[in-house]
């Protein structure tokens, strides 16, 4: 039978609510040729993205954007189609031992400049695994409840030009005594491979923290207002795409 952990923490340990990050490099990877492609994508708004002026580097390649993606579109670039010059003039290239990829937003703009480097581990946002050819390494940036998960995992069936999909994740229930009066709980799921989150806002609810490449992770769940504290007591091992439901979470485990 499993046991819980249980900590107490002060009122000094709430953190307050973090505004929403978006991320415009979406999912790279690697074709026969070995040279890469790169998905740009405005995430997780997704408005229209106007690229007019915008770099995008590596450290052996440059080029500049003439182009805007609609609401909700993608833009792969790669060397071929950047040889015809309808949407940037340069050049586009990754290392497949280990490179970095950077966004550099016209000054005028308003919005920072968004990247990945790989190989990079804990994956997190900017730093990624490396996806072996014919696969694809990709972001998922998703706000959950009262958190937001940004998160470099791969995919062994690229996406390219479509919405990203699948990543792993980790599932159950949380269940608490109303004594203890929460407002909501916050589920973090950490690992060498990245890290994930979510949040329930009432006791036998479910959650799913989503995004996950295939590793080795351990689990914690907050419970605000209060800050208490419960660790799932076992690793929890997930594969490439897979679903681990059953990760349940009880407060008030004896």
């Amino acid at each position: 039978m499993n046991r819980m952990i249980v900590l107490f923490l002060g009122a000094a340990s709430l953190v307050a609510a973090n505004p929403v990050f978006e991320t415009m490099v979406n999912e790279f990877g690697f074709y026969a040729d070995s040279l890469g492609w790169v998905e740009l994508h405005d995430e997780p708004l997704g408005d229209e993205l106007n690229l007019t002026g915008w770099q995008l580097t590596t450290s052996t390649s440059a080029c500049t954007f003439a182009y805007t993606i609609p609401h909700g579109g993608f833009l792969v670039v790669d060397s071929a189609s950047l040889a015809g010059g309808t949407y940037a003039h340069g050049t586009f290239r990754l290392d497949p031992a280990g490179d970095s990829i950077l966004l550099l937003p016209d000054s005028g703009s308003g919005r920072i400049p968004d990247g990945v480097k790989f190989p990079a581990l804990p994956a997190e946002q900017g730093c990624s695994p490396l996806p072996p050819v014919y696969t694809s390494a990709s972001v998922l940036n998703e706000p959950e409840g009262y958190t937001q998960t940004i998160n470099w995992y791969i995919d062994s069936t690229p996406t390219d030009g479509l919405d990203n999909d699948d990543y792993s994740s980790v599932a159950g229930t949380v269940t608490w005594a109303p004594i203890r009066g929460f407002d909501y709980v916050e589920i973090a799921v950490s690992g060498p491979m990245g890290g994930s989150s979510s949040a329930v806002a009432a006791s036998g609810q479910s959650y799913e923290a989503r995004g996950l490449g295939a590793g080795r992770y351990a689990i914690v769940a907050c419970g605000w207002p209060g800050g208490v504290i419960v660790s799932y007591p076992e690793s929890v091992d997930v594969g490439y795409s897979q679903m681990r439901p059953g990760i349940d979470i009880d407060f008030d485990f004896a």
